[in-house]
Order: C-alpha cells, then structure tokens, then sequence
C-alpha cells in the first residue's frame, strides 16, 4: 500500500497484529525471507520501499509470492529451506510496482493511495489511535487463532466459502482486467474471509465485503498497470514524439547533432533497433519482451520469424523496427 503522507509512514506496521517486520531495506531478501518463516500464516509488513534498489524489491516481491525461499548449501549437505503462506504489506510511500516493470511483478502486487483514514484531525485521531493500542495490544490475535482451532469443523465451510468468494471477486474487476482477474482474486478473497472471521471471533468492526468492493473501485486502472507490452509502447510513442526531428523524411537535410533514429515513412514508422533497445533500457523494460509483444499484437512490420524488416536508407537497407502508424495516432496527428 501507498500512503501519501509522512503520517502514516510508520504507522500501519504499529498496528500489525503479528509480528512488527520492520527491515533494514538493504537486507531485504534475507531479512524478509525469515520474517516471512518466522511469520508463517501471519501478515508481514515491509518498509522501507522508496529507498531501497529496485532489483533487490523485485527480488523480495518473487520471493514473498513463491512461498519458498532460496536453497543454501551447509557442511553436512544441504539446509533446510524455508517456506511460508502470508500476505505482505509494503507501507512506504513509493508503490512496490515501481520496483519491477515486468508484467509478472505487476500481478502480484494490489496497489492502493491516499490517506487509511477518513478524518479532518488525522494528527490526533492517529495518536489516540496509537495510545489505545499501546495500553491494549495482543490480545486480539490469540483469540482468533483460539476460534479458529476451536472451530475445525467449520474449516471445509470457510474452505467453500473462500473458493465461492474468488469466483464471485474475479467477476467484479473492469472488463479490461479479467486476463488478471483470477490471480488478484484470490489475494482479495483470502483477506476477506480472515476479516469475515476476525468479525466472528473478536468483534472487529467492519465489513470485508465493502472493503473488498471499495478495493476494486480503487484498481480501475488496473489492467494498463499490468500491460507491458502497452506501457512499452506509450514510453517508446513518447521517446519518438520527442525526437521526431531525428527521422529522416521530416523536412531535415542533414543528420541533428545526436545522430538519426529512423525514416518516416506513409504507413509506418522506421526506427533503428539499437534507438529502440536504448530507450526501453532507461525505462527497465526489456528489448526482447516488449518486441515479442509487439509482434503478437500485430503493432509491428516485420520479416518471417524476426520483429525487424529491410528498409532502404539512403541506399543501403537495413533491419528496423518498423511500427504501423495506426498503433502511433498521436504521432501521425502530428506529421504535418
């Protein structure tokens, strides 16, 4: 989660019914890969997202999804590895799916912003909130694992009643998100039903079901969030927007100071692999993944069994990356 301001930075992991998981940012893959063990079947919160390396929260965030951690060797032989089932909350102000471009990344994380709190006093409401919890704290967590083990014969219902919810949940995101949907169901789904019975078991005020809801109305914009080859494409529209005068066929005689970056031509946009692998690299998208997308979507001219095709240049062809100008309309808006 995403809290916009410097009140809350710390706040949420003060009220983790767990353990407090607090790390050291730079000791994120170990250190969460404990905690996690050491909180097996208990939520983990994560800080510090902003100031950590993005390849090292990538890392962490395959790690956490996997349930397993990595194998290590040990004089006698092998040690044993560790594994986990939890839900991770990253409560810096950074969103975790900044860490990763890769759309694998993307599923995995439910991104949210703003404020948790609904106040015009946050200042006071959030130290009244912290004192009430200082002088009234662990209690809340035996009690529900109590009902929970007193209660195993209701297990395969709230077996039931979880699987019911996923189908139910997958059906409530937007129509451009359902190549999604299932996965992120069942992280919401499992949140739910353990609020459903925190309800049951300690009184927690609330209803799971309209936070699930209000959960989805927040994530509209969620499959552009998870659409690398279209979040690619938008960076790379933008890079040859910003450098049309670099393409040969726009009224420039001679080549601009930083070299040429392609022909323009009437049905498509010519545009040197090396300029494309370049910009995608600035931006962490990778050059293999985005061009594969694109030649599956049908974005790109292209040769048999290659994203490139010959296009003469001033004589000599060469191999491009040729995009339909109908995938770029803003640039052909543009052209005159």
């Amino acid at each position: 989660m995403k809290f916009n301001s410097h009140l809350f930075k710390s706040f949420p992991d003060f009220v983790d019914f767990g353990v407090d998981s607090e790390t050291d940012p730079e000791y994120y893959p170990d250190v969460a890969e404990r905690v996690a063990a050491l909180s097996n079947y208990l939520p983990v919160f994560l800080d510090d997202s902003q100031t950590t390396d993005r390849r090292v929260l990538e890392r962490t965030l395959y790690m956490l999804c996997l349930g397993i951690g990595r194998g290590r060797g040990a004089p006698d032989g092998t040690r044993s590895t560790a594994t986990w089932t939890t839900v991770a909350f990253s409560t810096g102000e950074a969103p975790l799916v900044e860490a990763s471009k890769f759309g694998g990344a993307q599923l995995r994380v439910i991104s949210l912003s703003g404020s948790p709190f609904e106040s015009k006093r946050l200042g006071p409401f959030v130290r009244e909130i912290r004192q009430a919890l200082s002088q009234n704290h662990g209690f809340a967590g035996p009690l529900f694992v109590k009902f929970l083990l007193e209660h195993e014969e209701e297990w395969p219902t709230w077996r039931n009643r979880y699987q019911k919810r996923i189908g139910e949940i997958a059906t409530l995101f937007p129509s451009g998100a359902r190549n999604i949907s299932d996965r992120l169901a069942t992280y919401l789904a499992a949140v739910e039903i353990a609020g459903q019975l925190a309800v049951e078991s300690v009184g927690l005020l609330g209803d799971p079901e309209a936070c699930t809801r209000a959960i989805l109305r927040a994530l509209t914009g969620i499959s552009e969030a998870a659409d690398y080859g279209q979040r690619a494409m938008d960076f790379l529209s933008d890079e040859i927007l910003a450098n049309r005068q670099a393409f040969e066929h726009m009224g420039v005689e001679k080549p601009p100071p930083g070299g040429w970056w392609g022909v323009w031509r009437e049905d498509f946009i010519a545009v040197y692999p090396a300029r494309v692998h370049q910009a995608l690299e600035k931006a962490n998208f990778s050059y293999a993944t985005a061009t594969r997308s694109w030649v599956e979507r049908g974005w790109l001219k292209h040769g048999e069994g290659t994203h490139t095709y010959p296009v003469s240049v001033q004589g000599r062809m060469h191999r491009m990356v040729c995009v339909l100008k109908d995938v770029i309309g803003e640039l052909e808006e543009g052209e005159g």
